[in-house]
Formats: C-alpha cells, sequence, structure tokens
C-alpha cells in the first residue's frame, strides 16, 4: 500500500456477501469509501482509469484499487446520501427524476462501452439535493439476480440493455416498495423473471394502490422500454430513456396535486435519513478491515504541511528583518557617542598642554616647590 492508502478512522457503512464498505479517513485528510472484498477480484483497467480521470456528477469518482493480506480492495469518493432502498416507496414524480440523474451516469458509461453491471437500489445513493449517484460500477457477475435481466442468468455478458432491464425493474422498486421479483431463492428469481413478459405492470400498481390512473398512464411506455424479455425489444440507450423520462416528469407534473407541500416533504424526509444515517455511522466502532499493520494514525495533511512551512519561512524573514532594522537604527547613537568621546578625547589633549605651558612657563616655574605666584605676590605688596 502508498502513502496515500493509509487510513484510519474506518466505520462500517454496509455489508454483503461479497464485500463490505467502510467510511474511512485517508492520510491526506479526506474521507472516502473503503470497499473491502472478501477475495481477491480483478478490476478491469481500463474502467479503473475511466473512473479516475473521467468524472460524473452522477457516479462515484474511483481513486484507486489495489491488494493487501491477500484481499482486494477499492477507495472511492464518499458519497454523503442514502441508498435509494431507504426511500421507497417513492412520489411518481420524484422517482423519475431520480432516474433521470441515474440514465445520465449510465450513459456517461457506455459512451465508452462501460456498463454498470449491477444495477440496483442499494447502489443507486440518492444526496441532499436529491441528486441520484451510481456506485459500485464494473461488477462481472450477476450482480443482484433481483433487479438483473434474463439473459444475466443464462451467463451474458452485462451490456446497454441488460442496464435497461435493470433500471425498470430498481422503477418498479421505487414506486411499488417492493421488488417487482420478490423470492428469496435465486431459482425462483430466475423463473419469475423469464416470464416478464407476463407481467402486467400497470395492473399491479395499480394493485398498491398508490398511483392515480394518470401516473400509471405517464409511465407505461417506460416498461414497454425496459421491462422486455429480449434485449432487442428494450430501449437502443440511455439517451432514448431520457427522452421518455422527460415526457413522463411532464406529465406527472402537470398532474401532481399539491406538488410543492408534497416536495418539500419529501426534501425534510430525505434530510433527516441521510443525517440518522451519518449518526449511526460515526456511532459503530473503528474497525480493522485490512489489518492493523496495514492502517496508521491520520498523519498531516499535505496542504496544512505546505502552508506551515511557508508560514514558518516568512515568520523567519520577518525575524531577520526586525533584527537588521534593530542594527541600523541602533548604528546611529553608536557614531554619535563615538564621536563625542573623540571630541572629549581632543579637549583633554588642549587641557593637558595647556597646564604644560603653564608649568613651563618663569612666572609659574616656582608652584610645584612651594613658591608663592606672581598674584599672590602682588597682592602681599598691596598689604
Amino acid at each position: 500500500m502508498t502513502e496515500e492508502e493509509i487510513f484510519s478512522r474506518c466505520r462500517l457503512v454496509s455489508s454483503g456477501g461479497e464485500s463490505s464498505v467502510y467510511k474511512a479517513l485517508q492520510s491526506n485528510g479526506d474521507v472516502v469509501a473503503l470497499k473491502v472484498d472478501r477475495e481477491l477480484r480483478t478490476f478491469d483497467p481500463d474502467l479503473v482509469e475511466f473512473l479516475k480521470t473521467q468524472k460524473h456528477t452522477n457516479v462515484a469518482t474511483l481513486l484507486s484499487v489495489g491488494v493487501c493480506e491477500g484481499k482486494s480492495f477499492s477507495v472511492s469518493e464518499y458519497v454523503k446520501g442514502v441508498p435509494s432502498s431507504m426511500l421507497s416507496p417513492m412520489p411518481p414524480l420524484i422517482a423519475v427524476r431520480i432516474l433521470r440523474g441515474v440514465a445520465l451516469g449510465l450513459s456517461h458509461l457506455h459512451g465508452v462501452h462501460k456498463p454498470h453491471g449491477d444495477i440496483s437500489p442499494d447502489n443507486i445513493l440518492v444526496m441532499e439535493t436529491s441528486r441520484a449517484v451510481l456506485i459500485d460500477c464494473g461488477i462481472t457477475g450477476i450482480g443482484a439476480p433481483r433487479f438483473a435481466a434474463p439473459e444475466r442468468f443464462r451467463g451474458e455478458s452485462p451490456s446497454v440493455r441488460s442496464d435497461l432491464f435493470s433500471v425498470g425493474a430498481v422503477l418498479y422498486y421505487w414506486l411499488a416498495g417492493e421488488p417487482l421479483f420478490a423470492s428469496d431463492k435465486f431459482d425462483s428469481v430466475a423463473e419469475a423473471v423469464s416470464r416478464i413478459e407476463s407481467y402486467d405492470i400497470s395492473l399491479l400498481l395499480h394493485g398498491k394502490g398508490s398511483l392515480s390512473p394518470e401516473a400509471l398512464g405517464a409511465l407505461k411506455p417506460l416498461w414497454k422500454g425496459l421491462l422486455r424479455y429480449s434485449p432487442e425489444d428494450r430501449l437502443d440507450d440511455f439517451d432514448e430513456l431520457d427522452e421518455l423520462l422527460e415526457i413522463a416528469e411532464n406529465r406527472l407534473f402537470a398532474h401532481t396535486l399539491d406538488r410543492k407541500s408534497k416536495e418539500k416533504l419529501w426534501d425534510t424526509t430525505l434530510l433527516e435519513h441521510i443525517e440518522a444515517r451519518e449518526r449511526t455511522i460515526e456511532a459503530r466502532a473503528v474497525e480493522f478491515p485490512l489489518g492493523k499493520n496495514s492502517f496508521a494514525s491520520p498523519k498531516i495533511s499535505r496542504d496544512f504541511l505546505r502552508w506551515t512551512m511557508i508560514s514558518l519561512f516568512v515568520f523567519l524573514i520577518v525575524i531577520a528583518v526586525f533584527f537588521g532594522w534593530i542594527v541600523v537604527t541602533r548604528n546611529a547613537p553608536v557614531d554619535d557617542v563615538g564621536n563625542a568621546m573623540l571630541q572629549k578625547t581632543r579637549h583633554l589633549q588642549s587641557d593637558e598642554n595647556f597646564v604644560n605651558d603653564v608649568i613651563d612657563s618663569p612666572d609659574w616655574g616656582g608652584v610645584l616647590m612651594g613658591a608663592p605666584t606672581p598674584i599672590q605676590e602682588k597682592e602681599k605688596e598691596k598689604k
């Protein structure tokens, strides 16, 4: 593992049969999603490079992949949201709007011939702004059976049209609050999926009693283009799906009663779900999914270290300038004192010469021998 792949404060977000996902703090201070597989898996290098470099608002950005202690792992941006499975059932207008974001993300992937392969309610996260973000792209296996296309049960690789089928199954789940293929047994799900042509989706939703006739009519073209047994009978791509979704959204918008109050209630409910999920994650114990030797305490971020060094350098420059200023400002008084001392010395020399002259004078020659001075002589004569 490289320095960038040292993590701490790993808390479990979700766990499945093949992998577990953790909210982790990376060594550079970023919060990331760390997915640890239970077994070694092979990463598609082209898909990895694409997800790392070609960012999209509806697809989680991949940061790195690797292997540690016999387990493969991947690191992605941490999406602060909730799995769409937690929000079902949804109002039809909200569901169609969120699905348009999913379609845009899948169109981005399929533009470079990279199908998702495991579209399910749990692999679509919904953020506070109702923005959908796809995670876990590039699964090579069948993925979640309840949302897999019929050809996937036959061992075929994921494709645009298999992803389209999965999108249709997800939309039904969002509206009904339960999967279209509800069995817990793999074989039973496979059999139910194979009989998709016998399903009347509109009738099934009508039986739930939560959708109006206008809503059922707006959604009907979607089932015809998505939930079909043969891939050739489905839509061609996600651009075509987005066109149908736009038409459905406009029809639903026109027939939705109390739309503003319902949207406000949805926003409030979504925010509560997100905050509750974050509190639950943060309350969990810290784990070491790749072993304690592979993890370390958070290091000082590089940006913080860089700015600290810059600040220290500027501080040293300021100190140097300050002391230089003191030295310069004190040089003037020192010079003045030196000049004054020089002048004093010169006066002392002058006084010394004067004394010497007096001593050498004839009138003052006897002073040193105790003889009276000329002035003293004159004072004596006056008396």
